[in-house]
């Protein structure tokens, strides 16, 4: 564990010129290439499924876990299991060979892992491939390699979120005629239910994507992209009833992806990235799960950049503590192509107004955060620095932890995750974290590590 100053804190100004905007759809294919199958792009795991106190619920990403009131009585030795205080491992690791592990849902009542991701072979299409694993002892019990429905195998799946019963995962969907997709998991009978495509935005044969998902009142939330392969491109939400039905809106912000989402009972707020990063939100209930239709956003946040950035910025994943979002991403700096910083960004939800901001940048090449998750006092945000852009041997992946709300010289404490190169998914539980991730440039894993140290 490593005690670092926050870098310099930034204020958010406008920054002019669309000079790099073709070349964001081309950055932004460098994260996607090791998971994107069929103009789906697999993300980081969890949801922002929000509850009434305005952090995400369900024992997702964003989310304080382990409700039981016994939990309360465990020691730091313990884990909640099942309502519980069992001892379990403080740490573990848990392999999954020539696996891309995108995203998985911990559900620490259950003491279940749930690591979805997908299995390349050659030149063949990429199968899903879902795995359970007991976070008490870090035993894989089984995996569905691939998934299927019925008779029929489910394509590459990504990240997931919560509704009551059903984890909804994305899911590689064939297109045209889709966009992408998403598959129900139920989670009493354990098995996968049904199959959905998100019909495309552009017509053929333009690609279109999903980037991420949300759940808030029985409804699924997406954010994507239209045109990614013939800029200008343009962000989209959709609303879905979770059984096949949804409204997709192509968004008027030309030059722009739909990234981050994250979602209240009442309230959609969606990152948008491009030049700058912007946040529009939804009225959770203004917007139909039907098309045609069209869903506009009720206000839009002002422009947010960094004194560095080079008009190009992503937006990974974002969380709600409060009546402040915090969203989490990276931007290159100025006079390079292959130097990148990450961020923190704070949007007072009230004000409508960008706060401090940290930064992350060890070294001259690629450093990004990627998600993020919080106990409510401190965000715990992974990713990785070092990256060359090509071969995940050169990255490292660490865990920042911040205390909130961001002030202008915050103290961050780093913690190093040597099993993992890069960490798509991040949750806590009442004594530790737990990570999934790439762990080389074929293989993955799920890590366990108590809120100091990871295991080597």
């Amino acid at each position: 564990m490593r005690i670092r100053p926050a870098r310099r804190t930034r204020r958010s100004s406008r920054r002019a010129g669309a000079a790099l905007a073709l070349a964001l759809g081309i950055v932004a294919s460098v994260f996607a290439a090791r998971c994107t199958f069929d103009g789906l792009d697999q993300y980081a795991s969890g949801s922002n499924d929000g509850g009434p106190d305005g952090v995400a619920e369900g024992s997702t990403d964003g989310a304080p876990l382990d409700v039981s009131p016994a939990c309360s009585a465990c020691t730091d030795a313990q884990s909640c299991v099942q309502g519980k205080c069992e001892t379990c491992s403080a740490t573990w690791s848990v392999p999954y060979a020539a696996v891309g592990a995108n995203g998985h849902y911990y559900q620490p009542s259950t003491s279940t892992l749930y690591v979805s991701g997908s299995r390349q072979v050659g030149d063949a299409a990429a199968t899903g491939y879902f795995a359970f694993v007991d976070s008490c002892t870090g035993t894989l019990e089984r995996a569905l390699d691939p998934p299927t429905i019925g008779d029929a195998a489910v394509g590459s799946l990504g990240q997931s979120a919560p509704s009551g019963s059903t984890l909804f995962v994305g899911a590689g969907v064939p297109q045209p005629p889709n966009a992408g997709g998403y598959a129900t998991f139920n989670l009493t009978s354990q098995s996968f239910a049904s199959l959905f495509g998100v019909p495309k935005f552009s017509s053929p044969p333009h690609t279109d994507e999903i980037w991420e998902i949300a759940t808030a009142n029985g409804h699924l939330w997406m954010s994507g992209t239209t045109l990614t392969d013939s800029p200008p491109q343009s962000p989209v939400i959709v609303k879905s009833n979770g059984a096949g039905s949804a409204c997709a809106a192509v968004l008027p912000y030309s030059g722009m992806s739909g990234r981050a989402i994250a979602a209240t009972a009442a309230d959609v707020y969606l990152a948008i990235a491009g030049n700058d990063v912007q946040v529009l939100h939804f009225g959770e209930s203004s917007c139909p799960t039907t098309s045609p239709c069209s869903c506009a956003p009720s206000w839009t946040s002002q422009p947010f950049t960094l004194t560095n950035n080079m008009n190009t910025m992503g937006a990974h994943r974002s969380t709600i503590i409060g009546s402040t979002l915090y969203v989490v991403g990276w931007a290159i700096k100025q006079g390079s192509t292959t130097d990148w910083e990450g961020y923190v960004a704070q949007l007072d939800l009230a004000s409508k107004a960008w706060g401090p901001t940290y930064t992350y940048d060890p070294t001259a090449a690629i450093d990004a955060f990627v998600n993020v998750a919080t106990d409510g006092a401190h965000l715990y945000v992974s990713g990785e620095s070092g990256w060359d852009g090509v071969d995940y041997a050169t990255a490292s992946s660490e865990v920042v932890v911040l205390p909130v709300p961001l002030v202008a010289n915050s103290t961050a404490t780093i913690i190093d995750v040597p099993p993992l190169r890069v960490a798509w998914s991040i949750d806590l539980d009442a004594t530790g974290m737990v990570l999934t991730g790439a762990s080389s440039g074929t293989d993955s894993r799920s890590v366990r590590c108590t809120r100091t140290s990871c295991p080597p």
